[in-house]
């Protein structure tokens, strides 16, 4: 699939994996910040969010050294369409 001449694919259990990994390094690293200064969650989830959704592009191979301009337009709609779902997620499971 190509979204404005970025090639996307289906992530390989290899791209999960580093995924996961990368999500865990930055969820240990966002409670760390919390526990150790008087940031809150809500202050530091935006960070998180974006190191999470900017890995899942990866894994999906939308690359910002290889496609540039257009990897980093493709990347952030990753990360618009991923806030959006959390937010919509939190409105109906009523988190607020």
């Amino acid at each position: 699939m190509k979204i404005i001449g970025v090639k996307l694919h289906t992530p390989t259990s290899t791209d999960l994996l580093a995924l996961a990994a990368v999500s865990a390094l930055f969820i240990f690293v966002t409670l760390g910040v919390v526990s150790s200064t008087e940031a809150t969650i809500v202050e530091v989830a935006p960070y998180l969010l974006g190191a999470v959704t900017g890995s899942l592009a990866g894994a999906c191979g939308c690359s910002i050294l290889k496609y540039g301009f257009r990897g980093a337009i493709v990347a952030a709609g990753f990360c618009v369409s991923m806030a959006g779902l959390c937010a919509l997620l939190i409105q109906l499971l009523d988190l607020e």
